[in-house]
């Protein structure tokens, strides 16, 4: 809280005491002279806004290369997993798949179904590797 001396809005202003006066005139002083410091301090905010500006760009071309970068990796991961499953699904239902279609199944009103025994299968099967036996189940070649 600031108290300051009761005067009447119709007085003069008490006088300015000698030493606050002559403190006036120094920092008058001083701050006329101030203009080419203050020219100094324009040139080194404008030497730090362009080191700024410097930053900030190399930060935006860092980011940039970092997106390209995981953007290859994610379409070579992308690419991996679709070969995968076109490797382990029916071609069909892999190609339903990448295309985000929820509904691969497909319902039949009439259908048969027919078990059968392959004689010499599980033994064909036994020395064969996974995929040779996945490639003569589906005729693949």
């Amino acid at each position: 809280m600031v108290l300051l001396p009761h005067t009447s809005p119709h007085s003069d202003p008490p006088p300015i005491p000698k030493p606050l006066s002559v403190c006036a005139l120094k920092i008058h002083v001083l701050s006329s002279s101030a203009t080419p410091a203050g020219r100094e301090m324009d040139n080194e905010s404008g030497n730090i806004l362009d080191n700024l500006l410097s930053r900030m760009e190399q930060y935006a071309n860092n980011l940039e290369a970092l997106v390209q970068e995981r953007t290859a990796d994610y379409l070579e991961e992308k690419r991996r997993c679709e070969e995968l499953l076109y490797q382990l699904l029916p071609k069909s239902v892999a190609s339903a798949l990448i295309q985000g279609q929820s509904k691969i199944a497909e319902t039949f009103d009439c259908v048969t179904i027919y078990f059968s025994d392959i004689v010499g299968f599980t033994a064909l099967s036994a020395q064969s590797t996974p995929m040779q036996v996945r490639r003569a189940v589906w005729h693949e070649t």
